[in-house]
């Protein structure tokens, strides 16, 4: 299956903010130096279009890893936890330990018109023998749906309709 990104969104609290962003900051300047690094971002308000400096919060869940870096350079370290689908579908992760996928949303880098996507999130395992123990952080994948759709359909021997369909309540 194709993908947009497969991500690892830590969870960084206020304290240990400033030196994860330094880090991001060497990192991209040493390996992407055509990448000008802006720290954690998000969409502050519910409304919000556009990408700007996080506000101060006691944590947040940014994607501060992510594969490939080249067509994504505008989701680096941009907040998970910040408000809409993601952040519904971060605390969702995070209390049931179990994976979650956002809302449908409009993917950065997309180029067609109708076409969205979704992010799958993972909290990980529960590798102890108490329950409601879960790692801190999240692995992310972003999925283009056309491409799910298409994967799912290839090599069919008969004519087939794909639906998707969510009986998920995440919210």
């Amino acid at each position: 299956l194709d993908f947009q990104a497969a991500q690892f969104d830590p969870n960084i609290t206020f304290d240990e903010r400033a030196e994860a962003e330094q880090e991001a900051s060497d990192f991209y300047a040493e390996f992407y130096p055509h990448i000008s690094y802006r720290g954690f971002v998000g969409f502050n308000y519910e409304n919000s279009t556009t990408l700007d400096p996080r506000f101060e919060a006691d944590y947040y869940f940014p994607i501060h890893y992510m594969e490939p870096v080249i067509g994504n350079e505008v989701a680096i370290d941009l907040d998970y936890h910040v408000s809409g689908a993601r952040k519904r579908t971060v605390l969702f992760c995070r209390t049931k330990g179990r994976p979650a996928l956002t809302d449908r949303l409009r993917l950065v880098p997309e180029t067609t018109e109708s076409a969205y996507g979704v992010v799958l999130m993972h909290p990980g395992y529960n590798l102890t023998t108490q329950p409601d123990v879960w790692p801190r952080d999240l692995a992310s994948i972003v999925i283009r749906i056309p491409d799910l759709l298409r994967r799912s359909a290839e090599n069919q021997r008969e004519s087939s309709a794909v639906y998707i369909y969510d009986a998920s309540d995440s919210g």
